[in-house]
């Protein structure tokens, strides 16, 4: 303990610390304590290009920070923020507190989950804690169907639909389930969306348990796909939520009323 003397009467231990701080002496004790950090538990360290992360995170000692912020990096990129709008739109927003969540997965190979957050009288964000993951390869040529979703919002319904209006495209992502008729919506069968079906399958694809980002959006492609045939419907019903599914079809966002609407694969079929 910091003991200071005025001749034979010893200085209180407060009036010590600020003679301490005025003398330039280091604080020993409570005060010198090292700032308490957060942690982060990747829970499958290594994960599918189709799949969220599972993370346990613990922000309690970040109470005195704000923007508190989950990010994936890939491994030994800097720290630094240079755009803070697109950081904004890539990066999932948290309490300081013990939580449990699915953040959208990274690129491929050896990443981070980053813990940022801005410190008490700072001005920038930093970097917390890490956790690494890796991140396997998916389909060559294949779009996930978050990045289409991200797509979609960026470049809004004109440009979306001029560009893929006569360009199918192979989408790869987790399957969730097939909609019942009574959850479906009608200005997904606008255009033709099926041609020359009677009846069809409409199966909603993306990340199970996914964080929203920014726009509410989950990622979410609904599949619109003709159900004539018993062996497609057949194939339907083996899947289960989280397999692995490889689709084609001309993605549209005509029907989105929000940028949080799920992105159309018209004429949908499977692409393996």
């Amino acid at each position: 303990m910091l003991s200071l003397r005025r001749g034979s009467a010893p200085i209180r231990p407060w009036r010590a610390l600020v003679l301490a701080a005025l003398m330039g002496m280091p604080l020993l004790g409570p005060a010198a304590a090292e700032a308490e950090h957060g942690s982060i538990r990747v829970v499958t360290p290594q994960i599918r290009l189709i799949d969220g992360i599972l993370v346990d995170v613990n922000a309690s000692a970040l109470r005195d920070s704000s923007n508190l912020r989950l990010a994936v990096m890939p491994a030994g990129s800097p720290d630094a923020i240079a755009d803070t709008t697109a950081f904004a739109d890539r990066s999932t927003p948290i309490r300081a507190a013990r939580i449990r969540l699915t953040l959208p997965g990274g690129p491929t190979g050896r990443d981070e989950v980053r813990l940022y957050h801005i410190p008490r009288f700072g001005t920038a964000f930093v970097v917390d804690v890490r956790a690494p993951v890796t991140v396997m390869p998916g389909v060559a040529g294949a779009v996930l169907a978050r990045d289409l979703t991200r797509e979609a919002a960026m470049l809004g319904p004109v440009r979306f639909e001029a560009k893929y209006r006569d360009t199918p495209v192979r989408v790869q992502a987790q399957f969730l389930r097939a909609r019942p008729d009574n959850e479906w919506d009608g200005q997904w069968f606008g255009g033709m969306a099926v041609p020359n079906a009677r009846q069809v399958a409409v199966l909603s694809l993306g990340i199970r348990g996914v964080v929203p980002d920014a726009n509410g959006s989950s990622g979410e492609v609904i599949c619109l796909m003709a159900g004539d045939v018993g062996a497609l419907l057949r194939r339907i019903a083996g899947l289960n939520p989280g397999d692995a599914v490889l689709v084609a079809g001309n993605p549209s966002s005509w029907n989105g009323a929000t940028l949080a609407s799920p992105v159309l694969l018209r004429n949908c079929r499977f692409a393996n």
